[in-house]
């Protein structure tokens, strides 16, 4: 037998009203501890984390606690209520269904609310807890100037882990989950923690800009780089064996490079002069690092005309495709330069790390009058 929901909230609401009181009281006065014991903890990690920068407040807020908690808490109950209505609608016409009777409906009232009431306090110590504490954190990381935060996962769950698995974010930002922190589901216990983003990278200079802030001697190494003379550097980085002159270019290249803006885009290499072994290993690899400044070129046909050159005993050719982000463009020194036109060339720094992507099969061609093969294999870099 189903009773209406208006004779349930008729029954209900004398009853609920009696226990909403004391369990407001309650829960506010949890709430409270538990905030003032968060913004505690993040006034402490303040005091050691910046030695620098004095701390304008001695103790936790008390009237932004009670604020919260009267919010929250009023949130809380109200939802409670229609959850322990929507329970003991089910008790009694279950009762009424099985003839319970006027002293076995008592009881099985008497159990839900006691098992209700058991609900509510594992639910305090835990989600409650946590909504506290965690609203502290952003309180207070703001109070302090923390600029960002990360999701410390306890009890992974298919919410929450995506937001562990996340790096660092700004401290007003969403997670994965779309959750700015937690809790974000009954009993969840995971935290955050307070990191301290580091400034923006420089941008570094563009084009005319970039020439214009160079030394002379700056401009000479990426001139003299672009006019082909780059085996002493490259050599230099690879063995760390040169002549003062090498060791003087290279640390002027160096230099210029670290000036300018970073080439954001796919850059091509084409490599005529591989064997297979050589190739097998670059196809089986997870990453590749270059060992020294390495030249690539924004014009793909200009790397596959190069790629498709014949050199004697190295029959496989590589054209990669590279997602560069750390690259410099030398352009706008090239154009300061006699002679020098289209090779649109860029510079991948020694020691950046590249993702393989993918790798295709080799497009094979012979040239039936020399007799030689040519293997042309594409891979596709990621920038790490």
């Amino acid at each position: 037998m189903r009773v209406p929901n208006s004779e349930f909230d008729a029954l209900l609401d004398p009853i609920l009203a009696v226990f909403q009181a004391d369990f407001s009281t309650q829960l506010g006065e949890h709430y409270i501890d538990s905030y003032l014991q968060g913004s505690a903890e993040m006034v402490e990690w303040g005091r050691t984390k910046f030695t620098d920068r004095p701390i304008f407040f001695e103790g936790p807020p008390m009237e932004q606690a009670v604020d919260h908690a009267k919010r929250h808490g009023a949130q809380l109950v109200t939802k409670m209520n229609e959850e322990t209505k929507r329970r003991l609608a089910g008790v009694i016409s279950r009762g009424i269904d099985n003839k319970r009777g006027i002293d076995g409906l008592a009881r099985d009232i008497r159990t839900a609310f006691d098992n209700m009431s058991k609900y509510r306090s594992r639910m305090i110590s835990r989600t409650e807890t946590n909504e506290a504490l965690e609203q502290a954190f952003m309180d207070r990381s703001h109070d302090l100037g923390v600029t960002g935060k990360e999701w410390i996962v306890n009890n992974p769950c298919e919410i929450c882990k995506p937001n562990g698995e996340s790096p660092p974010i700004k401290i007003d930002a969403e997670f994965p989950s779309g959750h700015v922190r937690p809790p974000v589901h009954p009993n969840c216990d995971c935290a955050l923690a307070p990191v301290m983003l580091g400034e923006p990278e420089a941008k570094g200079l563009k084009g005319d800009d970039w020439v214009g802030g160079m030394s002379e001697a700056e401009h000479k190494s990426v001139s003299s780089w672009i006019e082909g003379d780059f085996k002493g550097i490259r050599k230099y980085q690879q063995t760390g064996k040169g002549s003062q002159r090498v060791i003087r270019n290279n640390k002027a290249l160096e230099s210029a490079l670290d000036k300018s803006a970073k080439y954001e885009g796919k850059v091509y290499r084409g490599l005529n002069s591989l064997n297979e072994k050589q190739l097998k290993a670059i196809t089986n690899a997870e990453t590749l690092e270059w060992n020294a400044v390495t030249s690539g070129t924004k014009s793909p046909g200009l790397a596959e005309r190069f790629a498709q050159s014949h050199v004697p005993g190295r029959n496989q050719n590589v054209v990669f495709e590279i997602k560069s982000k750390t690259g410099v463009d030398l352009d706008p020194v090239a154009r300061t330069l006699k002679g020098i036109t289209g090779e649109k060339e860029v510079l991948m720094r020694a020691k950046s790390q590249y993702r393989v992507v993918s790798v295709s099969k080799p497009n094979i061609k012979i040239n039936s009058a020399t007799g030689w093969s040519r293997h042309l294999t594409r891979i596709v870099l990621e920038e790490i």
